[in-house]
């Protein structure tokens, strides 16, 4: 059954506010994270992922299993993560401990003691966590796909596995501490879903406690992505695989503010539907060619000020990869050049309805989705906005958006994998 949501947003110069009201649920979810622009490098990085671990390893009075313990008794649950400039912590509890469930994040946050004990334990496990990613060939793949678009420099670079575990080396604990400040005193994104009394209370309490610290608007740094000159391959050899990960796209001039965005995504759609079988790209390289299992397209980092790209995900073994790459790439120039069908319009106008409406089913669900969007500068209104422009945008919209924005001499191949053999024939493809 869906559930019948409230949904308001603000943005203010210091925080943005998300509420999700619905009296049906019995549980909360509180969503934070710091979205002020800072500096990003691997150091940075490497310190942001210690922290994300290190903020729930003990207080200057509680040891790390008294806080499991605590949590443990409520029923809760805290999830702290961290990645590009950002920390996230995801809270879930029952309504009625929402109180005591808050109290402890903010004794946590207040109270924070990042014992040298704990730091080198963190330590360890990081190292054990990135040594085993040096495999994780999608991962690879998608990391140097998008680092194709934007120097070291930019917000959005983003580290390979092996830069992150030499940053580690060098980590000390005044880093950590740094971190904490940093995400303490910078804008906030606070969502919060549930009940209309219990969300009412949590947010007021989270707000209070926020004006109480230091706000401080950082600088602005590079984060728009840039053109490549030729069409690219970027190649990792991962040996330990048996398939080769791809990404494979292009740049998208295009912000979340662009008259073309919806036009554009709709037409990716299309191209590549996001999970199903939905996407032409499914249907041809997957059903009729059986070159892959799964191979799916969207449009990415778009934010109301920024730019982005459209990827495609997927993966061929090494026999099949060049025939593969040519067969998708081949699926886009004809999307390209001949546009959608009328079919395809009615059909992909009801996915994307129906995919939305299912959001509404989960309050985990929107409340996910609207933090996304505050974070990235964009209130419930301006969604809906371009929600309806989604909709209604035309087959002739659609067409002349793929025609501009798609350039088939500019995109990225981006593969790793077990590549040695098979490494003469993708530079080719360039």
């Amino acid at each position: 059954m869906l559930l019948a949501m409230k949904i308001f947003t603000e943005i203010k110069p210091h925080i943005a506010l998300g509420t999700i009201k619905n009296n049906q649920v019995e549980t909360i979810r509180l969503l934070i994270t710091n979205t002020a622009s800072f500096k990003n490098d691997a150091d940075l990085e490497t310190a942001r992922l210690i922290y994300a671990e290190a903020i729930l390893a003990g207080t200057k009075k509680l040891s790390r299993e008294d806080i499991q313990q605590s949590l443990k008794k409520l029923g809760s649950s805290f999830d702290v993560s961290a990645g590009n400039g950002r920390v996230f912590i995801s809270v879930k509890c029952l309504a009625k401990k929402a109180k005591a469930t808050l109290q402890l994040l903010l004794t946590i946050l207040d109270d924070a003691d990042f014992k040298v004990t704990e730091q080198k334990r963190i330590k360890r496990t990081l190292e054990n966590y990135l040594d085993s990613e040096k495999e994780n060939a999608k991962l690879i793949a998608n990391i140097n796909f998008n680092n194709s678009f934007c120097r070291p420099t930019n917000q959005n670079y983003l580290y390979l596995p092996e830069i992150l575990l030499t940053a580690l080396k060098q980590h000390n604990l005044a880093a950590t501490k740094s971190i904490h400040q940093e995400f303490i005193n910078s804008h906030w994104t606070v969502t919060v879903g549930g009940g209309d009394a219990t969300v009412e209370q949590v947010i007021s309490t989270v707000t209070r406690w926020k004006q109480g610290k230091e706000n401080n608007l950082a600088e602005k740094y590079e984060h728009h992505f840039q053109p490549i000159k030729k069409r690219s391959p970027a190649l990792a050899e991962v040996p330990s695989k048996q398939n080769i990960e791809l990404a494979i796209g292009g740049f998208v001039d295009l912000t979340y503010e662009s008259q073309d965005l919806p036009a554009f995504i709709f037409g990716i759609a299309v191209l590549g539907k996001w999970g199903g079988f939905a996407g032409r790209l499914m249907s041809t390289v997957r059903e009729k060619e059986g070159l892959t299992y799964g191979i799916y397209a969207r449009a990415e980092k778009m934010s109301l000020d920024q730019n982005g790209y459209f990827r495609i995900m997927t993966f061929f073994s090494p026999k099949d990869v060049t025939k593969g790459i040519t067969s998708t790439l081949r699926e886009v120039k004809k999307l390209r050049d001949k546009g959608l069908t009328q079919t395809e319009l009615t059909n992909f106008r009801q996915i994307l309805k129906t995919e939305d409406i299912l959001a509404y089913d989960s309050i985990g669900k929107i409340t996910a989705q609207v933090h996304g969007l505050l974070s990235s500068g964009i209130n419930w209104e301006e969604h809906a906005l371009f929600k309806a422009k989604l909709y209604s945008c035309s087959k002739k919209e659609i067409d002349q958006a793929l025609k501009k924005y798609i350039d088939l001499e500019k995109m990225v191949i981006s593969a790793a994998g077990p590549i040695k053999n098979v490494e003469k024939e993708l530079k080719k493809l360039k």
